[in-house]
């Protein structure tokens, strides 16, 4: 089963919000649908240490050939002119997708904003003379029902 790093950088640009998703060789996903950060920077430094230590599983690496069938590359080692045995270099056992998120957190902090304006509209209202239905939506506004 061949696994590929596949990091989607746009080289150049900075995005101002990024969302990253790891899938490990089993398809176990890390932060569940993305971690997210506010910079391309922290992305990549946060990416850069979970690769040294191992996070999410090796590296691309040379091994002794045993029959492995996901071998990228197969080597021989030869001592004294004679080959001894072989190496097999294995793939990454992770996949690193980075998706620019800038427009959703923007949507978000729009609708944050038009939300909170709509509940001071409704706060000056007097609430005895509110109709059940603008009642109802400033409660699921303020995320009380």
């Amino acid at each position: 089963m061949k696994i590929i790093i596949l990091i989607l950088l746009i080289s150049l640009n900075v995005f101002a919000d990024v969302k990253v998703k790891v899938t490990d060789y089993k398809g176990n996903i890390s932060c569940g649908d993305g971690c997210k950060f506010k910079t391309q920077l922290e992305a990549d430094e946060w990416i850069a240490d979970n690769i040294a230590n191992d996070s999410w599983g090796k590296k691309e690496r040379w091994e002794k050939y045993t029959d492995q069938t996901n071998c990228l590359e197969i080597v021989d080692v030869e001592f004294f002119g004679e080959v001894e045995y072989q190496n097999c270099k294995l793939p990454v056992e992770y996949t690193i997708a980075i998706t620019d998120i800038t427009a959703e957190v923007e949507a978000e902090e729009t609708k944050k904003a038009a939300d909170k304006l709509r509940i001071d509209e409704l706060k000056v209202k007097n609430k005895n003379n509110m109709k059940l239905d603008e009642l109802v939506e400033l409660l699921k506004l303020k995320g009380l029902i």
